[in-house]
């Protein structure tokens, strides 16, 4: 209660002092065992994102098929785009494409009409690690990535940095993007709907030695 503790992180620490009280180190094992399942739990991003909904598979497929879905979906949020010419100036495509992706998106239920007009509905989702559709809202956003190194404004911000670490740093690193990405979520959630920006974030291995966890 002093330190403001509560839900997962008061597990954590609870098994953490079970573990270091244990009196054999089978019940020192036993414990351990149970961090190590919170931390795993803690390293998937989907356990990281509030409110986040799952949907039908088939669904994700569509709307990562491209990156005009995902962007039309977000600029819809901003209520003073709303129409098919908002939508095509805004984005720098054609009618025909912006049309295209609202079908979509109507069909998998993100938005709906509104007379002329479109909306979204008020729902979040993510898609999980294992999902094929995870790959094509990987590659398309990386693309546009590259793509901004060109065309990008002087508030675009480009990383890439590549190491060599052993497991502990790795997994460190690791634990702290985490944070961060859940540390965006209140800011995210509080910010008004007026520009669609992209986040992306890697950390992977390079060659076949790669951490356990």
């Amino acid at each position: 209660e002093y330190v403001g503790l509560g839900g997962e992180s008061l597990d954590y620490f609870v098994q953490l002092v079970l573990r270091d009280r244990a009196g054999s180190v089978a019940l020192r094992g036993h414990f351990q065992s149970g961090l190590d399942r919170i931390l795993e739990r803690r390293r998937k991003i989907k356990n990281r994102i509030r409110e986040a909904k799952a949907r039908p598979e088939a669904d994700l497929v569509e709307y990562y098929g491209s990156w005009l879905h995902v962007a039309v979906h977000m600029s819809l949020r901003n209520p003073k785009i709303r129409t098919v010419e908002d939508l095509s100036l805004s984005l720098g495509v054609s009618r025909s494409l912006v049309r295209e992706s609202i079908a979509v998106l109507e069909k998998i239920r993100l938005i709906e009409r509104d007379g002329e007009r479109w909306r979204v509905n008020p729902v979040r989702h993510h898609s999980g690690k294992r999902s094929p559709a995870l790959r094509s809202h990987h590659t398309n956003w990386r693309l546009a990535a590259v793509r901004s190194l060109d065309e990008g404004g002087p508030n675009d911000l480009h990383f890439s940095s590549v190491m060599s670490i052993d497991e502990k740093a790795w997994n460190e690193i690791k634990d702290r993007l985490l944070a961060l990405v859940e540390g965006t979520e209140p800011t995210i959630r509080s910010a008004r709907d007026e520009t669609v920006v992209v986040l992306n974030l890697d950390l992977f291995g390079l060659g076949k030695e790669h951490p356990r966890k």
